[in-house]
């Protein structure tokens, strides 16, 4: 009779160097400061939970680990922030029994920033009640909880790196990967390393990890490892430490064959019973799995079946109350199941439990049970759940999904519609939005299925939907939310429930702005309001009022914003709604000042800023009070201000945990002032680190409208194009007029970088023709401006090439936007706002159209110097370049024309802004003006040019070069001339020596001759 193996894992961890040495390196990384994720995929079996055991061992004596694991409830989902739970519940734990310097208790990391995760675990904080119908932004709530734990794994990495390993990530729910996603995009300077597991061969098509593990990879700081199947000498490493002996050939061969080289598959046939060379091998997995119940008692594989209907892990108390007998009497069947290592003792959560030591026993213990039985385990599980107090926070929802899962496998409906019900407030207060949403359908499934009578009180089925919508908004399924919406606006009475009725409109209407309905959106707090109009003042009629003007003020209507912004005010203090009050003076605000009465606004920006900050929990409306603000500040030209508000925007979002909302916008407006400011290294910094921290949505949409056209001024066309494409694919379908017209620009600053003239026409107009549909005066100044610009470039090519009818188009084109702007500028409504920046943008325009026009003179360049005050650093640069450039068309220009030359160059150096700099040093080059004079001066005789081998061959000089290419394009001696700043006689010389060095008998030869040596293009 064969021998049992003396022992299921081996002792020695075998295999996995180079995967081992790589988490090393990553845990090395993390001691320095520099934060990483690794994500660790392969078949079940393959080997993950025992890769992150050996390095949790090897990082335990100078890393905190903290480990918590995922968990499947069937087809309902994972359960919310699961492995975040778990892992912060044995936080005390682990630091009580680490003796970390300075943390005895885990109350020394409490702060505002992580008191949100007392949502998750109510011993780390104390979070009031979420109100999460806010009026502005609802999808940025959930970035609380993940900057609240962030902040604490920032504090714990303060005196000991940290470890965070997430188990089973293929079980998680939305939440779980949204919050490890988080963690891997803005953990950077912490001293931390996430490490997650997940199955691949869990991975159907549809999975929702197959998506998110593709955007995980392309992040910088995110590893993933494959596990492979052991080769033949790992096996036979393996299968000798586990028998502790040499096995025989015949043996390994065996395993091999049927085992496919899955460790854990090892494991189990060898802990069968097999270990001689000849012994009888299950042949199916299923079979090595269940052979191991077989040598047990009758009475622990019945206890093995209970446990196995709970899931993989189990609490001790929970299995004895399903099993129907007191705790006492489960030890001896129990140790049974722990010395056959089929489970293992589990009390990290600081209840006693239990553990299947592999999921696939789970899995295999739990199908072999008949259908009947599971039925009644499920039954036997949902009454001992019900029967037990509901824990604080997302224990509470874990709570109640599993009741909830294990009643609809019972097929209990009253009893599982309590529980979805239950579980998707639960998970809505713990900030689980895709688990709440996927409770809500539950339950919005069962209702019909459930007498009246039976169904809980204080819900109907339009509550149901009317909770979803938000539920399916804050999970990023617009569509979703605006059917859910429908819905429940069906099943409310007008009459009867005004006020419900209400509420529910605005609900849809904000889904339908939200999905990118904007006009239906607006429409519906339009017939809303006007429905309300008339009835006793309520808040939420002064609720819906408030929206209604913000709607409209995003949308550029800032007349009609201001008026319903009064209104609103004048209802909300009737009503005694100071959080409406304070969202429509901010509206006022913020409306009055872009409609050029900067000072009037920004005095009701403030009153609303700081009635904000007095409102209990009021995080999105003081995160749209500091974003405002310094908006408007730097509207009005106070760059420094704006700076100053925007920073301490950032500062305190991250202090509440708000840092991926109203944080990141502020964040963006920073930035933009620090561009005004002319601290180019500073914003560009501070644009990298925002567009690094997380995915490209609406989130980032105020970084991309800075970052595209200041990364095309600074010559980063790549990123610029990069996120202009992105950045257009969300601004198209809005109607907020100041991300619409700085994308516009940067996607014209780039095809006017890059040579794309036409396509800078396209994209204007097409910019144009949005925008001036809207009052937002401010924002389609920038874009007349480079309108005006474009056309002008234009111009200039058209007539290079003796095309007068396209240059005269464009010329008028760009009269056209001069005219409009210096209308703009001029009106009474934006003297106060626009004065000196309207005002500077027109007198560039009005020099451009003279450009473009062929009659660019000195003076109207300087008009528009002084009239830029030096507010736009990079504008005023480039208004030297051109004032230069006109200079030295005039005889008398030169020496005039030297000094601003190189005060443009020292300008657009001093900026880094490469794509200026390159053409100010090209006019230079052809005017033969030293930029720096300190420099040794060019020597006399021309050199050749020595990038170019055909032009070395043919002794070619620089001069000669830079003729022949505007011989290629078609100019004649005299416009030669007028381009290099050189006499009609010289060009003529140097055209002369050209067709003698190419042996070119006409212009167009010598222009087809260096084409195809690569002279030009």
């Amino acid at each position: 009779m064969a021998r049992v193996a003396t022992r299921v894992s081996s002792p020695l961890f075998i295999g996995r160097q180079a995967e081992l040495a790589n988490l090393t390196e990553a845990l090395d990384r993390a001691a320095t400061g520099v934060a990483s994720t690794v994500l660790i995929g392969g078949d079940a079996g393959i080997g993950k939970s025992r890769l992150v055991a050996e390095v949790s061992a090897r990082a335990a004596s100078s890393f905190l680990v903290l480990e918590g694991g995922c968990v499947a409830l069937g087809d309902g989902g994972g359960l919310p922030f699961a492995p975040i739970v778990e892992a912060l519940r044995r936080l005390p734990a682990v630091l009580a029994a680490d003796a970390v310097d300075g943390l005895g208790s885990i109350e020394v990391l409490r702060s505002p920033a992580t008191a949100e995760l007392g949502r998750l675990v109510p011993e780390l904080g104390s979070a009031a009640a979420p109100d999460v119908g806010t009026f502005d932004r609802p999808e940025w709530i959930q970035a609380r909880i993940f900057e609240g734990l962030l902040a604490l794994l920032r504090g714990l990495g303060e005196h000991r790196p940290v470890v965070l390993i997430l188990e089973d990530l293929h079980w998680a729910d939305g939440s779980t990967r949204d919050v490890t996603s988080f963690l891997a995009r803005n953990a950077r300077t912490e001293r931390l390393v996430v490490i997650g597991t997940y199955r691949t061969d869990e991975l159907h098509r549809r999975h929702p990890l197959r998506p998110w593990l593709s955007e995980m990879e392309r992040l910088p700081r995110v590893e993933r490892i494959s596990l492979t199947r052991f080769g033949r000498s790992e096996i036979d490493a393996l299968v000798a430490a586990i028998l502790d002996h040499s096995p025989p050939v015949g043996l390994v061969d065996s395993v091999e064959r049927r085992t496919e080289g899955n460790p854990f598959f090892v494991e189990e046939l060898l802990a069968s019973g097999a270990e001689q060379h000849g012994d009888n091998l299950p042949q199916t997995l299923r079979d090595v799995l269940l052979a191991r119940l077989t040598s047990l008692s009758e009475e622990t594989q019945q206890v093995l079946g209970i446990a196995a209907v709970a899931g993989r892990r189990v609490q001790a108390d929970l299995l004895a109350t399903v099993a129907g007998v007191p705790e006492a009497e489960l030890e001896r069947p129990l140790r049974e199941a722990l010395a056959s290592q089929i489970v293992v003792a589990d009390s990290t959560s600081g209840a006693d439990a239990y553990r299947f030591r592999h999921a696939l026993l789970t899995e295999a213990v739990y199908d072999d049970l008949l259908p009947s039985a599971r039925r009644r385990l499920h039954a036997a599980y949902a009454a001992a759940l019900e029967s037990k107090p509901v824990p604080e926070g997302a224990e509470g929802a874990s709570h109640l999904s599993a009741l909830a899962h294990h009643a609809t496998a019972a097929h209990e409906p009253t009893r599982a519609l309590h529980a979805w019900v239950g579980a998707a407030r639960a998970a809505v207060a713990a900030y689980a939005f895709s688990v709440s949403l996927t409770a809500y359908e539950r339950a919005i499934d069962l209702w019909d299925a459930v007498p009246a009578d039976d169904r809980p009180q204080g819900c109907d089925a339009a509550s149901l939907h009317h909770e979803a919508s938000l539920a399916a908004m804050l999970t990023g399924r617009p569509d979703r939310a605006v059917d859910f919406a429908r819905v429940a606006l069906s099943l409310i009475d007008p009459a009867r429930e005004p006020e419900r009725w209400a509420s529910a409109n605005e609900r849809l209407a904000r889904a339908s702005w939200v999905s990118g309905a904007m006009d239906d959106g607006l429409a519906i707090l339009e017939s809303t309001a006007a429905a309300l109009e008339g009835s006793e003042p309520t808040p939420v009629r002064a609720r819906v009022v408030a929206a209604l003007a913000g709607a409209h003020m995003l949308r550029g209507d800032h007349a009609t914003a201001i008026v319903v912004a009064n209104a609103a005010i004048v209802l909300a203090r009737l009503a005694g709604s100071p959080s409406a009050e304070a969202h429509a003076l901010n509206t006022l605000g913020t409306s009055t000042a872009l409609t050029g009465r900067t000072d009037e606004g920004l005095r009701y920006l403030y009153e609303a800023f700081e009635q904000t900050k007095a409102i209990p929990d009021a995080y999105d409306d003081v995160g749209r009070a500091y974003a405002n603000l310094s908006s408007v500040l730097l509207i009005a030209g106070r760059a420094q201000a704006s700076f100053e508000i925007a920073t301490a925007g950032v500062t305190w979002a991250r202090s509440v945990g708000a840092a991926a909302g109203y944080g990141r916008f502020n964040a963006g407006n920073a930035a933009e002032a620090a561009v005004e400011l002319g601290r180019w290294d500073e914003a560009e910094a501070m644009l990298d680190d925002l567009l690094a921290s997380d995915a490209v949505g609406v989130n980032h949409i105020g970084t991309i409208s800075v970052a595209g056209w200041f990364f095309a001024r600074r010559g980063r066309t790549t990123d610029a194009e990069r996120v202009l494409r992105d950045g257009r694919a969300l601004v198209d379908p809005l109607l907020e007029a100041q991300f619409k017209g700085q994308i516009y620009v940067g996607l014209i600053e780039l095809a006017l970088m890059t040579g794309r003239l036409e396509d800078a026409i396209a994209d204007a107009a097409a910019g144009l023709e949005q925008l001036q549909r809207t009052e937002d005066h401010y924002y389609i100044g920038p874009l007349l401006v480079i309108a005006a610009r474009a056309e002008a470039d234009v111009a200039v090519s058209a007539r290079a090439r003796r095309d007068p009818v396209r240059a005269d188009r464009a010329a008028a084109a760009a009269g056209r936007y001069a005219d409009q702007l210096t209308e703009l500028a001029t009106t009474a409504t934006s003297r106060d706002v626009y004065g000196g920046r309207l005002a500077g943008s027109a007198a560039v325009a009005a020099a451009e159209a003279k450009r473009a026009a062929g009659t660019s003179d000195p003076t109207a360049w300087i008009e528009a110097e002084r009239a830029l005050k030096t507010r736009d650093v990079w504008l005023t640069a480039y208004a030297q370049f051109r004032r230069a450039e006109s200079l030295l068309r005039t005889p008398a220009g030169r020496r005039e024309a030297e000094s601003v030359l190189q005060s443009a160059h020292a300008g657009a150096t001093a900026l880094s802004a490469a794509p200026l700099v390159a053409w100010i040093e090209a006019l230079g080059r052809r005017a033969r003006i030293d930029l720096a004079p300190a420099e040794p001066a060019e020597p006399a005789v021309e050199p050749t040019v020595d990038t170019s081998p055909a032009a070395n061959a043919l002794g070619l000089t620089a001069r000669e070069r830079e003729v022949l290419e505007l011989v290629a394009e078609g100019f004649t001696n005299r416009r030669i001339a007028e381009a290099l700043f050189i006499s009609e006689s010289t060009a003529g010389v140097h055209v002369s020596n050209i067709l003698g060095k190419l042996g070119a008998a006409s212009r167009t030869e010598a222009a087809t001759i260096a084409a195809r040596l690569g002279l030009v293009d």
